[in-house]
């Protein structure tokens, strides 16, 4: 039910996505990158060697991308309409994105059965995968901690983007 709940929202919010500006979507999500390096600084540690690197997260079913850059004392994050050419690219859906961010889905399941694409510097990729793992990260937690008078919404929405590939799903999560 969630997952045909999401399949019907996101055309919905794909159409909204390309008529709004995005300047208050970068800056907002300038400020919870800010806020997670800050409560996650080890992950930021371990991303050194992929220091300089661009990241493209290409988020399909809303037709737009997450341009991705470790610095060496930040994480930069900021969303685009169009990607330009990257060292490393990601595409997928929210759902198949989000699931497999939180640990729930399996990215080699998800790779093989061509839920999401991957191209460019794999050992790039590698290196932020392990370092998002090699700490009990959750980006939904970090969302939730900011949500404020709004958390029983964003609850909802978490569970709208509940993994759709039981194939894929990591027993236990991640480990």
């Amino acid at each position: 039910m969630h997952i045909d709940f999401f399949r019907k929202a996101a055309p919905i919010a794909a159409r909204s996505i390309r008529i709004l500006p995005l300047p208050p979507a970068n800056l907002a999500l300038s400020l919870l990158v800010k806020r997670m390096s800050r409560r996650h600084a080890n992950i930021l540690e371990r991303l050194q060697p992929i220091a300089g690197r661009l990241f493209s997260i290409q988020i399909t079913d809303l037709g737009v991308a997450l341009l991705l850059t470790v610095h060496s004392h930040a994480v930069a994050v900021k969303v685009v309409r169009q990607a330009p050419p990257c060292d490393v690219g990601i595409e997928g859906t929210l759902s198949v994105l989000f699931a497999l961010l939180e640990g729930d889905l399996d990215g080699d399941s998800l790779f093989f059965s061509r839920d999401l694409q991957v191209d460019g510097d794999t050992e790039a990729l590698l290196t932020l995968r392990n370092a998002l793992d090699s700490e009990d990260f959750s980006l939904k937690r970090e969302l939730l901690n900011i949500s404020g008078p709004i958390i029983p919404a964003a609850q909802r929405i978490f569970e709208a983007l509940a993994p759709a590939h039981p194939g894929a799903l990591k027993s236990g999560g991640r480990p």
